[in-house]
């Protein structure tokens, strides 16, 4: 349940980044705006009210929080395709922002309880799956409904299954009993739960790290589409069906076979590979980034976005469950939030608005290849990770050790 979840989530999010050039040609808007529009929007909103609603599933049901939140990220999405302005799809946005601030938390606390430390890299690398599941149905199905119908309908195709997802949630899925630990321990004020994560010095480097790695994250799953269309004159079809399929081929490969390996090698070398894993992927991520953005033909390009991809999807798994295994277990849902939203005001929000700032600074100088020249701008995050995830390997044991012992 919680994949479909992600997965409905993440093609909500994403169906956007297929449409941003028929929306720019209708509205008459610059890519900076479109990337106002598309990460800041949602973004913000996300990031604002992450916390508070991850506080709220920390001390409530959190079902009721997920389920929420997803009939009405799922409504705004639809209503996204009603958008007469700029401005009301921006609220729009906005609105979906707001639903999917009640999506991180919850599900990763739900996750949490039900498996252990060693097993957690392959059960969120699954969940996550589902994220990259919901792009490649934001991609696909979203492309050719609007090739066919036009750009609001793939908005209306996007949000109509969360809304009938979230209803059979609501009849079906029952508030699992909590850890005895968190019976047992009274859950601190905001202030006090936030101290203890900035003591972990691992939670610490990771936030800073995946917030690097955010600007690879979102910087191509909101500008790779556009950068076919202008590079290599693909249709809006073309490019969906492209991008969906190496995420069906290769990212979901990369989110499953990321946590086992992960997994493996946390078993086998110690509990440094909680975060040198991820500095490896980080560190291939950005490479193949660079080598998508020099291909000399569409063919090398389509294959170097493709191991982009996978290495995405192949260090999202162990990084979430890094951030749940050295959390108080009393704040994880606050810990997820936090870190995910960090991650995403950073990467969506001000990264992908640099992306089309720069872009649009470079266009009279280089055409449409000002974008390549942009999306430098994530190759350097991603690499910038790969260190610092290295570099924060060193605290991993010791921090796992005090949020062992802070509940013995």
């Amino acid at each position: 349940m919680l994949t479909a979840v992600y997965a409905l989530g993440y093609a909500d999010r994403n169906v956007i980044n297929l449409l941003l050039d028929p929306i720019k040609h209708e509205y008459q808007l610059s890519d900076t705006i479109m990337g106002l529009i598309t990460g800041f929007g949602f973004t913000a909103f996300q990031t604002l009210l992450g916390i508070p609603l991850a506080r709220l599933a920390d001390t409530s049901r959190r079902v009721t929080v997920l389920t929420a939140g997803l009939l009405m990220w799922s409504v705004m999405t639809g209503l996204s395709g009603l958008a007469t302005s700029a401005i009301l799809l921006a609220i729009a946005r906005m609105g979906v922002g707001v639903g999917e601030a009640c999506l991180t938390g919850p599900a990763h606390a739900l996750l949490s309880s039900n498996f252990e430390k060693a097993e957690r890299p392959r059960a969120f690398s699954i969940m996550g799956s589902g994220g990259e599941i919901g792009v490649i149905l934001a991609f696909l199905v979203g492309g050719w409904v609007s090739h066919i119908w036009g750009w609001r309908a793939a908005f209306f195709v996007a949000g109509l299954p969360g809304i009938v997802l979230a209803v059979v949630m609501h009849l079906t899925l029952k508030e699992p009993a909590r850890e005895e630990t968190v019976d047992r321990l009274a859950v601190p004020p905001i202030g006090v739960a936030l101290a203890e994560l900035a003591q972990r010095p691992s939670f610490v480097i990771a936030v800073l790290a995946s917030m690097a790695m955010g600007l690879n994250i979102f910087g191509i799953q909101v500008w790779s589409p556009s950068y076919l269309r202008r590079i290599y004159a693909l249709d809006t079809a073309s490019v969906g069906t492209t991008i969906a399929l190496l995420r069906a081929g290769l990212s979901v490969t990369g989110a499953v076979a990321g946590g086992s390996i992960a997994t493996w090698c946390v078993r086998r070398y110690g509990q440094r590979w909680f975060m040198l894993f991820p500095a490896c992927i980080c560190g291939v991520s950005g490479l193949a980034l660079l080598a998508f953005l020099f291909a000399p033909s569409l063919a090398v390009a389509i294959v170097c976005l493709g191991l982009v991809n996978m290495t995405i999807g192949a260090q999202l798994g162990p990084v979430f469950s890094l951030v749940q295994t050295v959390s108080p277990i009393r704040s994880r849902a606050l810990a997820a939030a936090l870190f995910v939203s960090l991650t995403q005001l950073f990467g969506m929000g001000l990264g992908a608005l640099a992306i089309g700032a720069t872009s649009d600074a470079l266009h009279a100088s280089h055409g449409e290849a000002a974008l390549r020249y942009a999306l430098l701008i994530p190759a350097a995050g991603a690499l910038l990770a790969c260190l610092l995830y290295a570099f924060g390997a060193r605290y991993v044991a010791h921090d796992i050790e005090r949020a062992e012992n802070a509940v013995s």
